[in-house]
């Protein structure tokens, strides 16, 4: 047998693939769960753009806030503007009033916090609420006396009343809601 006849490496293993029944249903098995993952996928993204497929989150009853001042602001996320999604999300939207879907929760939407939440108000503990209204990067990097003492637990139900987020470079942006007692 010259070298010409003699079959490559790739045509060997193709070989003892086609001939391995055990194999070659693993691997047919394989493409078709990452058919399937691909497909469930894909399809959870169209069904979350179409107005009515919007369903209040399935969840136990809310968990219960001492809401002790009015409103504050909390973080809800790491948003990546170009690829239109959270990198990291600390909310279920459980109401909205907006008959189109939108990534970025909406003034009126309820949220449902799935950690817990920090309060955040600039200079609270030497202002108190005279900056409610100023998103919190506004004040620059954060500080001790930005944080109220109050938590939001996780299960907790918000209101949306703003929603601000600046924008770094690579387009993330961190997300931060003004949040309140839910006004239903």
């Amino acid at each position: 047998m010259s070298n010409a006849d003699k079959p490559t490496l790739v045509q060997q293993i193709t070989q003892r693939v086609q001939n391995n029944r055990l194999l070659a249903g693993l691997i047919v098995l394989g493409i078709a769960v990452i058919a399937l993952a691909n497909f469930t996928r894909a399809f959870q993204q169209l069904a979350s753009v179409v107005p009515w497929t919007h369903q209040t989150t399935s969840s136990p009853t809310p968990t219960p806030v001492d809401w002790k001042i009015d409103s504050g602001w909390v973080l809800i996320g790491d948003y990546h503007a170009s690829r239109r999604l959270f990198v990291r999300k600390c909310f279920e939207l459980t109401h909205s009033n907006y008959p189109d879907a939108a990534d970025i929760p909406r003034q009126g939407d309820l949220l449902r916090l799935t950690t817990e939440r920090s309060l955040v108000v600039l200079d609270y503990a030497t202002d108190n609420m005279k900056r409610l209204r100023e998103p919190p990067w506004h004040g620059g990097r954060l500080k001790q006396v930005d944080y109220t003492p109050y938590k939001l637990p996780k299960g907790a139900i918000v209101e949306v009343r703003e929603v601000s987020m600046p924008e770094y470079p690579n387009d993330a942006a961190v997300v931060w809601a003004r949040v309140a007692k839910p006004s239903q």
